[in-house]
């Protein structure tokens, strides 16, 4: 399946209204670019959580197996996003949105996370990977904080789809509705200036489009807590 953007009538459409052809671009980025402005970046804007900077690894990675939480070996990160599972139930994918990179870990058969290898590696040009989530097919979704889209990637790591959005920074991807080919999306206000807010007023909405490969059936589960 080759790499596929999506273009004419915009496919998705806001929580609070349908957008046009002309609103889809309004935000993109060849009106934003560059994204630094005033000295402040991407990265910066990612890193601030209620004015607090992020800077130490403390993104662990636990499961919870048989009423017990423990922590995995997985080395700790700054921010970590996902987990996305594959259909299989054999893969985790675990994102490392500042280290811009996506790792592999195999799943044993009896929970256990073992060592990952490197999945994807992405230039901070194109944003920042944040929440990821897996089709049926086996794809990830992946949504860029800072960079104005949503990519789904094959699990050779081939980039299949990119849908472009009217905000920069697009959170993460869910897979549902009747058939589980309709994507919603979260977005992001955080560390927006007003005038960044002023070019892009649909940022914090959530997005809906739809996508070829359906979501993976998920079975509702009861924790006694």
């Amino acid at each position: 399946m080759g790499r596929r953007a999506r273009q004419g009538p915009p496919p998705f459409r806001s929580a609070r209204r349908q957008l046009h052809a002309d609103e889809r671009h309004r935000g993109g980025p060849a009106r934003q670019s560059p994204q630094r402005r005033r000295g402040r970046s991407r990265r910066q804007d990612l890193v601030r959580v209620d004015g607090q900077q992020e800077v130490h690894p403390t993104g662990h990675i636990y499961q919870w197996h048989r009423g017990a939480v423990s922590r995995t070996a997985v080395p700790p990160v700054v921010i970590t996003n996902g987990p996305a599972i594959s259909p299989d139930g054999r893969t985790a994918y675990l994102v490392d949105t500042l280290g811009l990179s996506i790792a592999a870990h195999p799943i044993g058969l009896d929970g256990t996370i073992g060592a990952g290898r490197p999945f994807l590696k992405f230039d901070a040009s194109k944003g920042y990977p944040d929440g990821a989530i897996c089709d049926a097919g086996g794809g990830v979704w992946v949504g860029f904080y800072g960079g104005w889209a949503a990519r789904r990637f094959a699990p050779d790591g081939t980039m299949t789809d990119e849908v472009r959005f009217p905000v920069s920074n697009v959170t993460k991807i869910a897979l549902g509705g009747d058939d589980g080919r309709t994507a919603f999306a979260t977005t992001a206000r955080q560390g927006l200036s007003a005038e960044r807010l002023a070019s892009q007023p649909l940022a914090g909405d959530i997005f809906t489009f739809r996508t070829d490969i359906g979501g993976i059936p998920v079975m509702p589960v009861s924790l006694d807590l």
